[in-house]
């Protein structure tokens, strides 16, 4: 399982404060990671966010699930991923690094001015900036 999320800083909602910001990886994407045998999706969410940007952050609620079109992995091995996309809130006023050498830069930017990212996490960052409750289930 694939435990994408979404980051923004510290702070009130999002609908209540234009300095909201979301946490974005270059080389990679708004960030993911692999859920671990028995770990509840919303600690896998965390747990990468601070492996991959070195951010504490607490799971606010779940913004979408999808699956995720089959690959084949270089070993020949098929899989097929489900996409879990949480928002999430840091923890504190930390600044964002490439914690874990996976990404080379790691930085906080305006949710409403974002850098180019494809469709999937484009669509996400949407579904966070509507702030609303329910989670969206892509069919």
């Amino acid at each position: 399982m694939d435990a994408g999320r979404l980051c923004r800083g510290p702070g009130p909602g999002p609908s209540q404060d234009a300095r909201r910001e979301a946490c974005r990886r270059r080389h990679l994407d708004p960030g993911h990671g692999d859920h671990r045998s028995g770990e509840e999706p919303a600690r896998a969410a965390t747990r990468e966010v601070a492996e991959e940007a070195g951010i504490r952050c607490t799971a606010l609620r779940l913004l979408e699930v999808r699956s995720l079109p089959p690959v084949i992995h270089p070993s020949g091995d098929h899989a097929q991923y489900l996409d879990l996309c949480f928002l999430c809130e840091a923890d504190d006023e930390a600044e964002p690094y490439p914690a874990d050498g996976e990404n080379s830069e790691a930085r906080w930017f305006p949710i409403d001015a974002p850098p180019p990212m494809n469709e999937r996490f484009t669509a996400q960052l949407a579904l966070a900036r509507e702030d609303r409750p329910e989670a969206r289930f892509r069919r």
